[in-house]
Parts: C-alpha cells; sequence; structure tokens
C-alpha cells in the first residue's frame, strides 16, 4: 500500500506538507522539525492510498485538529494559580469590546486545577464531564483542559465562575510519599502500617503553608480571524497580582464557601441548598451580592513550591464523562420516622458500578436533608443478617470511607422537581441506603396502591410504619475516562458472556483518569500490580493508547534517578518505593502491550531510556541480594505481596517465584520492544540478561526429574511454562504435571493474581485445553462461576478482590477489582484469536495471523469476537451447526442432495484492516474426520452467497482450485490438523462451508 498524506494550517487553507508512505505499515509519526506546528493553531489533513495492484482510493475528507495552549511561561502570560481551601466558588467580571468579539472567529477557557466545574456568563462550559482535569504528580505536571466557548461570550460585561472541589489534591485522604522535602511535608512520626506496605499518614505534618488542596489556574483568549492573533481577554490573578496589562479590565477574582459543605473522594458530599441560595445568580455578570461579607479576595498561591516546579500540559486523556444510567432493580421501604413523615430505603441497581446517584428532589422542609449512602453488598452471614439491629447494608469493606452525599433542603417552591446531582466525589455501589426521604402524605393503603400490607412488612414493623406516598426516583450514573470501548465478545454460551461483562465492567469502573485497583474504598490508587495484569484486556476492549501513554508518563515522574519505581503511581498515600518486583514490571508490561496488542512501537521508543534504567536498578537489587539462590537460602523475600491473594493460601509461591517470574518476563518482552526498534545493543544487553537469570530461574526452582517447578502448585508451573524456557518435549511433560496438579486440586483454582492471568493459556499451549474449558467453566467455590451463580452476592458487572470475598469482612474483600479481568483475554483465545502471536494483528504473508474456527472450546457453536489495532478494527465470527447425524432439514433445496445424515454447516466472518494476512481454519466436524478418511467428505463452500468451490476432498487433497475471490490467496486441506486452510488478507469476508459425508449412489 503506498499512501499520501498533505496537511495544511486551517486558516491558510493550503498545504504545506505531504508525505508519500509506502510498505505494510502505513502509519507514521509528525517530527516537529518537518514544520514546526504553532500553539494554538488549528492543522487540517486528508489521506489518499494506492494497492499494489493499481487501484487508486478516493480521497479521503478533511480532518482537523488544534495545537494545544503549550506549557512555557509565555503561553500562560500573567496568569496565576489561585485558590483557598476556604473558598470553594469563585467568580470575576471581564469586558470585551464588541469590535474585538465582531473579528472573533473561535474564542478558548484553558483551565487547570483541582476538581472544578467552569461557568461562562451563567452557562456551565463541561456538562457532560465529571470530576476535573486527570491525576498527576502535582510537582511535576499538572494538566489542563480547552473549551471552546465563542458562543457563550458578551460584547461588553462577561461573567467567569467556577466551582471546587479537592478531589486528589485532599492531602488528608492523598497524602504525597515521594520525596518531598522540598515541598513542605514531613511525615508524621507516629504513623502505623495498616497493611504490609500500607502505612496510615493522615496525621501528615507540614513545616509551612505550602499546599493549597482547591486551586485553580484560568485564562480566556480569543483568537481574531483577520489576523489569527489570539489575545487574552480574562484570567486568574490573585489579590497580590497587578492589574492585567493586555485588557484595560480587573479580573478580581471573589471567593465564597459556597453550597458544597463537604467534599471527599471517599467519605462523599454535602449540598446545603440554603447556602446555594444566598450566592444565587454569582455566575452571571453585573452580579451585586446580598450580602458583600461572604465574598473574599482569593489569594495567589503561585508561590507555593508545587506551583513553581509544575508544568503546564494539555491534558493527553478524554476526561471523565458519564457513560450509563441505571435505573433500580427494586427500592425496598425498611422503615418511616415516627411521625410517618419521612421513609428509610434500600435501592439495588443490579450492577455495581463506580459513580453517583443521581436524584429527582421530592418537596422538603427547609433545612431538613435526605442522605445516601452507598455499598456493594447487603447484610448477610457472617456479617449479620439483612435488617438485624437496623442494619441492611454491608459497610465494612469501605474502611474509613464513609461514601456518604447529602442534600439540604431550600423549601424554596421550585425545588422539588429539579435534579440533584454530587459534583466532587464518586463512589462504588450496587446498593444504597437513603435516610430521611420526605414521603408526602401517607396513603391509605399499602405502597403499591393495594390492601395488602405484607408485601414490605417483613421486619416486623407496625403497618403504619410501611406506607409511603413517594417513593424515591433515581438513577445511577456511571462514569469514567471517556475512552471508546471496541473490544467486545459474545458467544453461544452465557457463562462466557457474562465473564466478559464482569471483566468489562471491573475495568470499567476503574479507569479514572489512572487505572485505579478498586472505586469504593478508602483507597482508588494506581497501584501497578492491577494496572499491569490488565493490561492486555485493556488495550482490546478500550481505546487505551492516549490513557496508557499518560500513564507511563506518571511512572517516569516518579521513577527516581536510581531506576527504582514505586508501587503506587501517582505515588500517594499508600505503597513502598522501590516497588515489589512484580508491581513494577508493569512499567514494561504497559508498553508491550501498546506493543503487541497494537503494534505500536513507539511507546518503546519514547520510554527506551527509562526501560534501560528499571531494568538496571532490578538487577543491582537481584544482585545484592545473592541472586535466587541467596533469596531462597537466606528466606528474605523478594517482593512484599508476591502471588496476590491466591484461591488456596497453602499452594502461595515464595514472593521471590513470582518477582524472578515477572523481571524474567519483563527482559524478554524488552529485548523484543528493542529489536523491533532497532535498538539492537539494548535488546543484546536484555536478552544476555534473560538468558543469564533463566539458568538460575530452571538451576534453583526446577526439577527435571519429575518436571516440576518450586513447589509442584498451579501458579508456580503455570507462570514457568509462559516464559518459554524448555524445548517442546519438557514443557508437555510441565503441562501434564500441570493438567495432574489441577486434577488432584479438584479441578478448582487455587491460583492469585499472576497464576490466573496464565493458567488457561498455559494449559491449552499444552494441549490440555479441555481441562481448561472445565476450569473456566467451573462453578463451585472458589471460581469465576461461583462469583456469577452464587445466590447470596452474584456478580454481574464486576470481580472480587477475593475468592471467598462473601464469607470474609474487615479491611479487604473489594467486589470490583480488575486483576482479574484479564480472563477477558483467554476469552479471545477462546473465540479462536490464538494468542502469542506476533505484535498488533499485523502480519504478512510469511507470518499470518492464526484464527481457529470452534476456538479451544466445547458445548460452544458459536462466538463473535471483535477489537482495533493501529492498523484499524478487526473482527472474527464463527458459528457451527450440526455434525453427526445434524444435517435433516439443513441448507437449501439445491444442497439437499449431498447431505447424509453426518452434516454440518460452517460459517465464518472477518475483517482485516490493511497489510494484515489471516490463516484461518476451519476443521472438518465430529465424525466427518473419521468419514474422511474412509470414503471421503463432501465439500460445499461459498463466500458472500456465491458459490468458490463444491467437491469431494480425500486424504490426499491438499490445494484446492476455486473461483477467484478478492483477498482469497490460498485454499487447501490440512491433514496433519484434518482441516480446511483459509489465506484470506484485508478486507471483510463471509464464507459458508457446508460438510457432508459422501453419498455413495452420486
Amino acid at each position: 500500500v503506498t499512501s499520501r498524506v498533505m496537511m495544511w494550517e486551517a486558516e491558510a487553507n493550503e498545504a504545506f506538507r505531504s508525505w508519500k508512505i509506502e510498505g505494510e505499515d502505513v502509519s507514521f509519526r509528525y517530527q516537529d522539525d518537518w514544520y514546526p506546528l504553532k500553539p494554538g493553531s488549528r492543522y487540517c489533513f486528508t489521506v489518499e492510498y494506492e494497492t499494489s495492484d493499481g487501484y487508486v482510493a478516493p480521497r479521503s475528507e478533511k480532518a482537523c485538529f488544534e495545537m494545544g495552549l503549550g506549557h512555557s511561561k509565555e503561553a500562560w502570560g500573567q496568569s496565576s494559580w489561585i485558590g483557598s481551601d476556604d473558598l470553594k466558588v469563585l467568580r470575576t467580571e471581564f469586558d470585551i469590546s464588541p469590535m474585538l468579539l465582531q473579528r472573533a472567529s473561535s474564542a478558548r477557557l484553558y483551565v487547570s486545577g483541582s476538581w472544578g466545574q467552569y461557568y461562562v456568563n451563567g452557562e456551565r462550559v463541561s456538562v457532560n464531564e465529571s470530576l476535573g482535569v486527570g491525576w498527576t504528580r502535582y510537582d511535576k505536571k499538572c494538566y489542563y483542559a480547552t473549551y471552546s466557548i465563542l458562543p457563550l461570550l458578551n460584547s461588553s460585561r462577561n461573567a467567569l465562575g467556577v466551582a471546587l472541589g479537592q478531589g486528589w489534591r485532599d492531602l488528608a485522604n492523598f497524602p504525597p510519599k515521594f520525596e518531598a522535602g522540598d515541598l513542605g511535608f514531613v511525615l508524621n512520626p507516629n504513623a502505623t502500617e495498616i497493611l504490609p506496605g500500607r502505612t496510615e499518614m493522615k496525621g501528615l505534618l507540614s513545616k509551612s503553608p505550602t499546599w493549597t488542596a482547591r486551586v485553580v489556574r484560568m485564562i480566556v483568549k480569543v483568537r481574531t480571524d483577520d489576523d489569527g492573533v489570539w489575545h487574552t481577554v480574562a484570567q486568574t490573578t490573585g489579590k497580590d497580582n497587578k492589574k492585567m496589562k493586555e485588557q484595560k479590565n480587573d479580573t478580581v477574582w471573589q471567593g465564597t464557601p459556597g453550597p458544597v459543605t463537604l467534599d471527599s473522594i471517599f467519605n462523599g458530599e454535602t449540598y446545603d441548598a440554603p447556602e446555594a441560595e444566598k450566592i444565587s445568580g454569582c455566575f452571571s455578570p453585573h452580579y451585586s451580592p446580598t450580602n458583600a461579607s461572604l465574598w473574599a479576595a482569593v489569594p495567589n498561591i503561585g508561590g507555593e513550591a508545587w506551583a513553581r516546579r509544575a508544568v503546564m500540559v494539555a491534558q493527553p486523556i478524554p476526561p471523565i464523562r458519564q457513560q450509563e444510567t441505571v435505573a433500580p432493580l427494586s427500592i425496598r421501604l425498611v422503615g418511616m420516622s415516627e411521625d410517618g413523615k419521612n421513609g428509610h430505603f434500600v435501592i439495588d441497581f443490579e450492577k455495581n458500578r463506580a459513580g453517583v446517584c443521581r436524584v429527582l428532589l421530592p418537596k422538603g422542609e427547609r433545612g431538613s436533608n435526605i442522605t445516601i449512602r452507598h455499598a456493594e453488598a447487603t447484610m448477610h452471614a457472617p456479617y449479620g443478617y439483612f435488617g438485624e439491629n437496623g442494619q441492611f447494608l454491608y459497610y465494612d469493606n469501605l474502611r474509613s470511607a464513609r461514601a456518604t452525599d447529602s442534600y439540604i433542603f431550600s423549601g424554596a417552591s421550585d425545588e422539588a422537581g429539579q435534579f440533584w446531582q454530587p459534583a466532587f466525589t464518586y463512589h462504588g455501589f450496587r446498593h444504597i441506603e437513603i435516610f430521611h426521604w420526605p414521603c408526602g402524605n401517607p396513603t391509605a393503603n399499602g405502597v403499591d396502591g393495594d390492601d395488602d400490607d405484607d408485601d414490605n412488612n417483613v421486619f416486623g414493623l407496625p403497618t403504619y410504619a410501611l406506607r409511603c406516598k413517594n417513593f424515591p426516583r433515581i438513577q445511577m450514573v456511571h462514569f469514567r475516562t471517556d475512552m471508546d470501548q471496541h473490544g467486545d465478545i459474545r458467544s453461544s454460551n452465557p457463562v462466557v458472556n457474562s465473564f466478559w461483562e464482569m471483566a468489562l465492567g471491573s475495568l470499567s469502573s476503574n479507569l479514572m483518569s489512572i487505572p485505579t485497583d478498586c472505586p469504593q474504598r478508602d483507597e482508588r490508587l494506581g497501584w501497578m500490580g492491577d494496572a499491569g495484569s490488565s493490561a492486555d484486556i485493556s488495550a482490546l476492549a478500550f481505546d487505551v493508547a492516549a490513557f496508557h501513554n499518560a500513564f507511563l508518563e506518571l511512572i517516569e515522574d516518579d521513577m527516581s534517578t536510581n531506576g527504582s519505581i514505586p508501587d503506587v503511581v501517582p505515588f500517594y498515600r499508600y505503597g513502598n518505593k522501590p516497588a515489589d518486583p512484580s508491581w513494577s514490571s508493569a512499567f514494561i508490561f504497559i508498553i508491550y502491550s501498546r506493543y503487541h496488542i497494537s503494534g505500536d512501537i513507539r511507546p518503546y521508543e519514547k520510554h527506551c531510556g527509562g526501560v534501560e534504567l528499571y531494568l538496571e536498578n532490578m538487577y543491582r537489587q537481584y544482585e545484592r541480594r545473592g541472586g535466587f539462590e541467596g533469596m531462597e537460602k537466606s528466606g528474605i523475600a523478594w517482593g512484599t505481596y508476591g502471588e496476590w491473594v491466591p484461591a488456596d493460601v497453602h499452594q502461595r509461591p515464595s514472593a521471590t517465584y513470582i518477582s524472578a517470574f515477572n523481571w524474567i518476563l519483563t527482559l524478554q518482552q524488552a529485548a523484543e520492544m528493542a529489536q523491533a526498534a532497532g535498538d539492537i545493543d539494548r535488546s543484546i544487553l536484555y536478552r544476555t540478561n534473560a538468558s543469564y537469570v533463566s539458568r538460575e530461574f530452571l538451576d534453583v526452582f526446577y526439577d527435571e526429574s519429575s518436571s516440576t517447578f518450586g513447589r509442584g502448585g498451579q501458579t508456580e508451573l503455570s507462570l514457568a511454562l509462559r516464559l518459554n524456557l524448555l524445548d517442546s518435549n519438557e514443557t508437555m511433560r510441565v503441562g501434564t504435571t500441570l493438567a495432574k496438579r489441577l486434577e488432584d486440586d479438584g479441578g478448582g483454582w487455587t491460583v492469585g493474581m499472576f497464576g490466573f492471568k496464565y493458567i488457561l493459556q498455559s494449559l491449552v499451549k499444552t494441549k490440555n485445553a479441555g481441562a481448561a474449558f472445565d476450569l473456566l467453566m467451573n462453578m463451585a467455590d472458589p471460581s469465576l462461576g461461583y462469583m456469577l451463580t452464587n445466590d447470596v452476592e452474584p456478580a454481574t458487572t464486576n470481580l472480587w478482590e477475593l475468592w471467598d470475598g462473601i464469607h470474609q469482612g474487615g479491611s479487604m474483600d473489594s467486589r470490583n477489582h480488575h486483576m482479574y479481568s484479564t480472563i477477558a483475554t483467554f476469552l479471545f483465545e477462546l473465540a479462536g484469536v490464538v494468542g502469542n502471536q506476533q505484535p498488533g494483528l499485523g502480519y504478512s504473508q510469511r507470518t499470518p495471523l492464526r484464527l481457529l474456527v470452534g476456538g479451544v472450546s466445547r458445548n460452544i457453536s458459536s462466538v463473535c469476537s471483535k477489537t482495533k489495532t493501529k492498523r484499524g478494527p478487526f473482527e472474527f465470527c464463527w458459528e457451527i451447526e450440526g455434525g453427526a447425524g445434524g444435517g435433516a432439514g439443513m441448507g437449501t433445496e439445491s444442497q439437499q442432495r449431498f447431505f447424509t445424515t453426518s452434516f454440518s454447516r460452517t460459517t465464518f466472518k472477518a475483517t482485516l484492516s490493511a497489510g494484515i494476512y489471516s490463516n484461518v481454519t476451519v476443521p472438518i466436524v465430529g465424525s466427518l474426520g473419521n468419514l474422511l478418511t474412509r470414503n471421503g467428505v463432501y465439500v460445499m463452500i461459498e463466500e458472500n452467497g456465491k458459490e468458490i468451490f463444491q467437491g469431494s476432498l480425500t486424504r490426499q487433497t491438499v490445494e484446492i482450485s476455486h473461483k477467484p475471490v478478492t483477498g482469497l490467496h490460498r485454499l487447501a486441506y490440512d491433514l496433519q490438523s484434518n482441516s480446511l486452510m483459509f489465506l484470506i488478507s484485508s478486507g471483510k469476508f463471509n464464507f459458508q462451508v457446508l460438510q457432508a459425508a459422501v453419498n455413495r449412489d452420486e
């Protein structure tokens, strides 16, 4: 394929550059030295391509992009950071001359800070966004967002308004653990370690007031069409700043505490509507406060140490946006106040999601409130019983997080019927408990309008207490970083489909500008172990390119000069540095997922220096500990966490074994990427180191006589097979050992997060696909199937952190952890997208992508899988009907003469992007394979409804002569696999294969 790209500055409307790109990989990276792109400018481009057979495609429609404001001090001019933890609502007014606005072609609001909502002339400019700009190391970089606001501006007087929350800048809950001495922080000497590597530091001390939580930095610019100049018309300037020079107006910022009296990620939000009344209209121009004493000048905080050091960076990831609203599955009235005015409700949304509730407000008395508490589970044994001692929901697994939102009524006549949705918090929940809900006038009958008082009288309450006229009208609002979901799997097996939804849901609830561990308890951090484990499935399911690229930047921001990386990125609240090796390995795993899944080597090229520094640090740690042998002899493990939360703690490998595995795997992956990038010296270094430590790994952990690694547990055997350290015969023997281990374990899971990721692939790899499928379909406790089908807390859009989570209580039993979402990676293999292939589905004719109709499954008759890579969309769907005795009534009338009682119909569809070749295997189904050895099998093949081959196959058949089909390069029969082989490339295909035993009478 040959592509041509033409690019031009939008205002110039003529091409300043064109490129010609040849070869299989038609993407390219823009280089600044080609033509420097100017901050704030808009550029457009078109693409056309020509194939090797002479086809020239029409030129594409133009696509455009706009450059950001830039990060230089000049770009941000005289603007400064402003803020105060006591002032949560900020405003200013400014003038724009009518002549300037008439000449304007565009206007932009550039804004950074803590969580915020932004207003221009009373209109919110970020309506569909939740929370604020993404989380960073604020002393390294601060993201800023850009909004188009020209239609909102007035000639003459304008108003800017900001409502601020603490978000991730809340020091009480997110104290920095990075080297923060020069930022004025001193850790509490009385801090206590509450879990390994998790030091409780809420008592953070400070040398000086150097950190304000609620902050904002903002510029408003207008671009004039005739000269292409950007004019600054407003910006944040604190009370110590001089007036702006670019416009003759005084953007004095005033602030007030506002109606949000509490905002905390962990604890929730309280909204005081009477306080909102006091500042009504404050975001509109010409505002005159009824009580000027409520307002104060907003301080300039640009002198704080983090603000002096931070670089302004255009937010490289999509904002957090609403993805779904969920209606309640059930609303239960469980109690009422003594006067019968207020109800107590428990609501089940069926789905466990991250977000908040949106409430249609009822009529409430001034000063009264409704309170919502969020939880993942109802009370059940062993915690207690639903309704026992007035407890209905289980809160212990939230730890210190209160997860409580409250609304205080103003009693205004227009308040009822309005929506309220908390702005500066989020929760992970399936259930909520609502207190003090105004019932209105109690009805004369039951809540459902009949006289059956027993409908809700399950707690022995008096009958009058179960009557409430107004039930809550409420929705769950789920939000996350707004990435397209481009991956999907649908099959004829409902359990497989449920596993996909569980994995996808757990990922979706933990995409909050970084990959968090969980959305519900007092944590919600960028734990590297979780992020690394789920990197592959994240790339298969979502368009994570920008998301992962940004997270890699954050990892390097937290990397020390000696190459050490923390357990948590950004490095706040919990974790150690250097990290557990199995956690820090996420740095390599995420880069590799971008290469292996999406075919993009650019992340390695960008971070190759950091990769080398990190791997050097790992090697020094290894040497200081005397190698694997020294670690095992000393009994001092290399790593803190190891095989995290295994189903059977008695089979838990040593942390050293897990660290050794992950380190070797990172060396192998780094070597592969360096080779692909042409970074030959580093590739040789990494391969040499991988070979050296792999030999010691085998010496220390492998018993050749018994084909066993370590103590012979499921995890140890599965991980060793993933490393590919043995020859084919030994690999199969270790696979047999793994299958026997699984049998001895009763066919159930004993693994933790690392063994779980690789055990199914390792079984398939060693020709134990049946055992893998049986393990996948296991419904006994503990298993994924048990999470799905238990009658206490059946999972829907979530995965438990603990295999026996519903039987444990206390500090660590999240119901929505994504580390087990790796199951969905195996589901692609189950669907026939065979694993361990070359990167990005970007194959040549010599090394085609392997697709297997029928997959590695049993009891699955159809699957459709899709994803997207750097090259474009990929889809593979198949369906198998019939088999021995299955031919009756199938096929068209013209086809019936070929059928006997042994018949099958197989269809498969494939979408392959430009330059991708695939070898699709279609097996001779069931007993027809045996018939082939005697009489042969009659086959009819159609593509898109048109017959391309009809005839008999015998054991001597190899090449199959067929009618021409664009993109079909070869059709053959493979005796060894007893399958038809289709070599196809670059296009959309729809094949149908009819198979029948040969009729002797024909």
